[in-house]
């Protein structure tokens, strides 16, 4: 893997009196499509111009200040020395604060993935760790410092690597308690299909899409995750979008004249009955796996 790849960064893993010094490599390649805007008589690419509303007039860069608006139209101006002052101190060490169970974190909290890499001669210490992190079934919860930002993150073994899965903080996960409002009208306690209960609330269920889910409803739900059920096989899934809008540019390149023809818009239906849904989405899978 290193001699593919140009590590980005040196550091050192510090957990207590352990040090195994490593390297950080990107461990993904976003396909992303980007364009620039282009001046459509002559192709030349288009300058984007800094200007100020107030007297309408272009601003030279090194007149462009940073500003927090605290207000509505209210800043606060913010310049170097004053992020220097706030800006963590510089240090190549990966200090590690807690050993957990990966299984135990959200994945909400992972924000990138990156490899960490042995230094030279530091292959031993890089493989025992990986060892001792497999073994126990552990990651690594650690802190670092890079280009002037502190980061958190979870070090994890993949394989026979280090995996280091940058994370968000704690304030930056919208709590989920938020969406609670949006199913108050929803009893997500079981009841069986003839209960009294399932009753009561089947007047309120018809009118607002709530009330209380029954046993039938949660068994035909899990019929369809099961039927549905297989093993993650990421290379399996492509995303089609890009791969059209790339196709579409090699035949432009290449000279092909290729007419568009936008997708008819497919008119909005009203929600089936859930019951009437789980059990047309199990009777379609039965047939696609007959097909198949």
């Amino acid at each position: 893997m290193a001699g593919s790849l140009r590590a980005l960064w040196k550091g050192i893993i510090e957990a207590a009196n352990l040090s195994v010094p490593v390297k950080l490599y990107t461990a993904v390649r976003p396909h992303e499509i980007h364009f620039k805007m282009l001046h459509d008589q002559d192709g030349q690419p288009v300058r984007q111009v800094l200007e100020c509303p107030a007297e309408n007039k272009e601003v030279p860069r090194e007149h462009a200040v940073r500003g927090y608006e605290i207000r509505k139209d209210q800043y606060v101006i913010v310049n170097e020395e004053d992020l220097d002052d706030c800006g963590p101190e510089a240090s190549r060490s990966i200090r590690v604060l807690h050993f957990v169970d990966p299984s135990k974190v959200d994945p909400i909290y992972f924000e990138k993935a990156q490899y960490l890499g042995p230094e030279e001669h530091s292959e031993k210490s890089y493989a025992t760790f990986v060892a001792a992190l497999k073994h126990t079934k552990k990651a690594a919860i650690v802190q670092y410092v890079l280009r002037g930002k502190q980061y958190l993150a979870m070090v994890r073994p993949m394989g026979d690597a280090l995996c280091l899965e940058q994370m968000r903080y704690a304030d930056e996960v919208l709590p989920a308690e938020e969406l609670a409002s949006l199913a108050e009208d929803v009893d997500t306690s079981v009841v069986g299909r003839g209960s009294a209960r399932a009753s009561a609330r089947k007047g309120k269920a018809a009118a607002g899409g709530g009330g209380a889910i029954t046993e039938r409803e949660v068994a035909m739900a899990e019929q369809l995750v099961d039927a549905l059920a297989s093993t993650f096989e990421p290379t399996q899934y492509r995303d089609e979008y890009r791969d059209c809008v790339m196709d579409m540019i090699s035949r432009k390149a290449g000279g092909e004249v290729v007419a568009t023809k936008r997708p008819a818009q497919k008119p909005a239906t009203k929600g089936k009955d859930l019951t009437d849904a789980l059990r047309a989405s199990l009777e379609h899978v039965r047939k696609t796996r007959k097909r198949d």
